[in-house]
C-alpha cells in the first residue's frame, strides 16, 4: 500500500494520515489533505449557501431513493430528535391558532391534501398543506387559520420554505 499521497490543492506529498477517509475514492482517502479541507472545504459552503443549497437539491433529485433511505435510517437512529421536532411544530401551531379559527375548514384542507396524495392528482405524488404566511419566520409570523392555508405540491412547499409569502417586503 502507498504510504504517501499528493494533495492537488497545496501541491505537496503528504503521509496517508494527513488525509480524511472517503469511501468513494479509489484509494479510500479524500483528494485534499486535512489542512486544505479546513481552509477551503468548509469556507466555501459558508460563503456560498445558495450554491450549496442548489447542489444539495440537485443531488436529492438525482438520488431520491438514496436520500429517502438515509432519512428513514436517521428517523430510526434518532427517534427522540424527530419527536422533539414534531412537538416543536405542534406547539408552534397551537400558539398560532386564535380562538376564532374555523377548525372544520382547517380539517377539510388537510383532508383535501390527503385525498390528492392518495389519487396522485395531476400526476403529482405528494401534496402538502402550506401556510401562505409562515408560522415561524425571522420577519413575520402567520396564523394557523383556514384563509392562511392552501394545498400545493410538496416540491413547491419545500422550495418555498418559510422564506416567501405574498407582498413580501
Amino acid at each position: 500500500m502507498i504510504e504517501e499521497k499528493f494533495c492537488p490543492r497545496c501541491k505537496k506529498v503528504k503521509p496517508r494520515s494527513a488525509f480524511y477517509k472517503a469511501a468513494r475514492e479509489a484509494c479510500g482517502l479524500q483528494s485534499w489533505c486535512k489542512e486544505c479541507q479546513k481552509i477551503y472545504g468548509g469556507n466555501w459552503v459558508k460563503k456560498n449557501p445558495k450554491k450549496q443549497m442548489a447542489r444539495t437539491r440537485q443531488w436529492r433529485m438525482l438520488n431520491t431513493e438514496k436520500h429517502n433511505s438515509y432519512a428513514e435510517k436517521h428517523r430510526r437512529l434518532y427517534p427522540a430528535f424527530h419527536a422533539a421536532r414534531a412537538m416543536r411544530t405542534r406547539a408552534a401551531k397551537a400558539r398560532a391558532i386564535p380562538a376564532w379559527a374555523n377548525h372544520f375548514f382547517i380539517e377539510e384542507i388537510y383532508d383535501l391534501a390527503a385525498r390528492r396524495t392518495a389519487i396522485q392528482c395531476g400526476g403529482i405524488k405528494r401534496w402538502h398543506v402550506d401556510h401562505i404566511v409562515p408560522l415561524q419566520s425571522p420577519l413575520v409570523c402567520g396564523l394557523h387559520v383556514h384563509n392562511n392555508l392552501r394545498v400545493i405540491p410538496a416540491t413547491e412547499n419545500y422550495k418555498k420554505g418559510n422564506r416567501h409569502w405574498p407582498e413580501m417586503p
